[in-house]
């Protein structure tokens, strides 16, 4: 196998569990960009079920390579997680030396992964359960 050459590779990773508990979970995303700009910003939306048919598009937004989000599961069972990635770029155009114009790029990602919601988790450390 070979390495990742990170100076010309643009792609992200996730970090979710499998299986997740009812109610509030957390996930984490690291992003690998090579593109280039005066601001950065990572935007990770995500469409949390909370309950039947009741739908709302969470919006988290940290570091421009990192950021956690939230997966909110309101029943047990199979559960599809949404998320959208959205790389903001924001460069000055300088017009003159009274006006700055701005550009806005957006590069978009889109990722879904089924998960399993159990009504509790439980994980051991050392031979103990930890909740």
């Amino acid at each position: 196998l070979g390495s990742i050459d990170y100076e010309k590779s643009w792609f992200f990773k996730i970090k979710l569990p499998d299986t997740i508990k009812l109610g509030k979970n957390r996930g984490e995303i690291r992003y690998y960009s090579t593109k280039k700009a005066e601001n950065k910003y990572l935007l990770v939306i995500v469409d949390n079920e909370y309950s039947e048919g009741i739908i709302k598009r969470d919006t988290f937004l940290k570091e421009p390579d990192y950021t956690w989000f939230g997966v909110f599961a309101h029943k047990v069972g199979k559960k599809k997680v949404t998320i959208r990635i959205v790389e903001e770029l924001i460069n000055p155009n300088n017009m003159d030396k009274d006006t700055v114009n701005l550009r806005f790029t957006y590069h978009s990602k889109y990722f879904e992964k089924e998960v399993y919601v159990r009504d509790t988790i439980v994980r051991w450390a050392n031979n103990n359960k930890v909740k």
